[in-house]
């Protein structure tokens, strides 16, 4: 299986090479993000894999010496854990996007970024699997930093609670209460998703963020 990933990517490579300079790099990295989301997993690890060995060989290769040379060209464009398309999409968001949460994990593993955005909602990977009702990525994310809990967006300061009580997910408001996720925290409107939960009629989710409120109150 490893060597068939390698011969589909060393073909994709070619196609690649082909393209000119303004297309090429644009071309890689959505590959590689499409790659993701069709939950090609050992194929993104081994593309990751080929690009750190890369970059051992560049270092130790001598010009003109015995075996192939590597083309600069070729492998000019660097495919990381937190490479970005010119739509701002990164292989974290994706994944968590398509629900590719064994890649998820993968990519956390090898230093993906969790403050990295949606470039739709300019949201944070956290806000983005509450958004999306992926209830595992939620879990995998908080248990790589349950810091996050209580992070703001930049452009609306809405918490990942906002996003669960948006789209009524109450296994996902439960999680996030779970870690410590404060109901009290106002958005840039100085809306709470308490606030939110009421407005919106989520009856349940209501009682559970109240609840919550107390315990915080009384601690």
């Amino acid at each position: 299986i490893l060597l068939f990933s390698a011969v589909i990517f060393s073909n994709e490579i070619d196609l690649l090479k082909q393209m000119d300079d303004s297309k090429y790099e644009e071309n890689a990295v959505n590959f590689f993000l499409d790659t993701i989301r069709k939950k090609n997993n050992l194929l993104v690890i081994n593309i990751l894999d080929m690009e750190k060995n890369r970059q051992a060989r560049q270092q130790t290769a001598v010009k003109g010496a015995y075996g192939p040379e590597i083309e600069p060209r070729q492998f000019r464009t660097q495919l990381t854990v937190n490479s970005r398309n010119r739509s701002g999409y990164t292989p974290i968001i994706v994944a968590i996007e398509s629900g590719n949460n064994e890649m998820l994990t993968e990519l956390l593993k090898r230093g993906a970024s969790v403050r990295e955005k949606h470039p739709v909602f300019g949201r944070l990977a956290l806000h983005t699997a509450c958004y999306y009702g992926n209830t595992e990525a939620v879990k995998i994310l908080l248990e790589h930093n349950k810091n996050i809990v209580n992070y703001q967006s930049d452009n609306d300061g809405w918490t990942p609670l906002d996003d669960a009580v948006l789209k009524g997910h109450i296994q996902i408001v439960k999680i996030l209460l779970e870690y410590g996720a404060d109901p009290r925290v106002p958005n840039f409107k100085d809306e709470t998703p308490i606030d939110m939960a009421t407005k919106f009629g989520k009856g349940e989710i209501v009682k559970l963020l109240r609840d919550q409120d107390k315990k915080l109150h009384w601690n």
